[in-house]
């Protein structure tokens, strides 16, 4: 078996994501020794897209489409999911995740993970 190939802060996007399907740039930062993929698109009033476990920004990219005309729209993906590549020794425990690392002043509001059926 081959072990996947982490992705490089100058953008490597691995083969096998469709730019027919998922037809975004890839944007990649590293925080806390994670190397972080996310998406940053459109203009407007920022919409922080986080999606839940085990999946990644791949599911809003219908969502992306259609409002980034409208919105800033950024998914990340959380370390170890989706193109993000978590730092060694990583326990992927909810209090890891990215989101939690907001400070107080600046939470960010999130989009539960079946759009539809919130009010």
């Amino acid at each position: 078996m081959r072990k996947a190939q982490r992705p490089t802060a100058a953008g490597v996007r691995p083969g096998w994501v469709r730019d027919d399907l998922f037809p975004f740039r890839s944007r990649f930062t590293e925080v806390d020794g994670h190397l972080i993929h996310y998406v940053d698109e459109g203009s407007g009033p920022v919409l922080l897209l986080l999606h839940g476990n085990p999946t990644w920004s791949f599911v809003y990219r219908d969502a992306i489409t259609r409002l980034r005309d409208r919105f800033r729209c950024i998914a990340p993906d959380l370390p170890g999911f989706g193109l993000s590549a978590p730092a060694a020794g990583y326990a992927y425990r909810p209090a890891g995740h990215a989101a939690e690392q907001f400070p107080d002043d600046q939470q960010a509001p999130a989009l539960p993970d079946n759009v539809e059926g919130a009010r």
